[in-house]
């Protein structure tokens, strides 16, 4: 059975169901994927652009702004690497084999197959930034800071 299984052994309709029955449906808009920790209920409702509430038992699931806030670090931090792998590239290293084997590797760990690099977690995300920005940070050692004249 699905996360819905409620629904579907028909002990009662969503929310969305009800208000759709009554002539008032929910706009697409305001649905979200995401499962509720009470009822395992996998549709939720916004109801404002800070609460959003379970489509099956109206409890509290989320705060729309922390959704938000999560979603905007990611897409800075893809960006932000993406950055990165457009700055090596233009110093002649060429990191896709690299990035493919990272991207492998991680898939192997969590035993699911990631598309692209842009799909790993955000852990991985942070390692690759570090990653990559060692490879940019220009190589200085001790015959560099002898050489300097004071």
């Amino acid at each position: 059975m699905s996360t819905n299984w409620m629904m579907e052994a028909g002990f009662r309709k969503s929310v969305f169901d009800d208000l759709t029955d009554v002539g008032q449906p929910i706009p697409a808009t305001e649905k979200i994927n995401i499962v509720c920790p009470h009822c395992s209920y996998h549709t939720a409702w916004r109801r404002a652009d800070d609460w959003i509430n379970c489509g099956w038992c109206l409890e509290f699931v989320g705060n729309g702004a922390d959704r938000r806030k999560a979603e905007a670090d990611r897409n800075s931090q893809i960006l932000e690497i993406k950055k990165a792998i457009a700055t090596t590239e233009t110093q002649g290293v060429n990191l896709k084999n690299k990035i493919a084997v990272t991207v492998k590797r991680c898939s192997d760990r969590d035993k699911r197959l990631y598309q692209s690099w842009e799909f790993l977690p955000n852990e991985d995300h942070a390692r690759m930034l570090a990653g990559i920005q060692d490879l940019i940070r220009p190589k200085v050692d001790e015959e560099y800071y002898a050489a300097i004249d004071f």
